[in-house]
């Protein structure tokens, strides 16, 4: 499966509160409940490193501390946080759906042979 702009997607997401962040790891956070939002894919891309990212534009939210959120607002999720936890999605008209498909495609396999060729200058100098 593959979410493209225009997607309308389900999806249920874990909400933990407190905790102490450092160096973009949260420590001692405490797991409250799930939140189920639904929203149009406005946005995709997969970023100078590969991260596949979403904007997505909200039509409903739900759950637990589900007032962070209103209709119409604009969130971003990674795609690895996004896919794993998918209840339902509504794909655009099929014609539509594969021209989007095959650009995604073609952006990610771009963008993959870039990372690639850089490795060995990181390795080279960072590691």
């Amino acid at each position: 499966m593959d979410l493209t702009e225009n997607c309308i997607i389900t999806w249920k997401e874990p909400v933990f509160i407190g905790g102490s962040f450092y160096r973009g790891r949260c420590k001692g956070a405490k797991y409250i409940g799930d939140r189920t939002i639904k929203g149009k894919i406005l946005k995709e891309s997969y970023g100078s490193t590969g991260q596949h990212t979403f904007t997505i534009l909200i039509e409903t939210c739900g759950g637990e501390n589900s007032s962070e959120y209103s209709k119409g607002q604009k969130i971003r999720r990674k795609g690895r946080n996004l896919y794993p936890n998918l209840l339902n999605v509504e794909t655009p008209p099929n014609s539509q759906y594969e021209l989007l498909r095959e650009e995604k495609h073609s952006r990610k396999k771009q963008n993959t042979l870039i990372h690639k060729s850089l490795l060995p200058f990181v390795n080279e100098h960072f590691l």
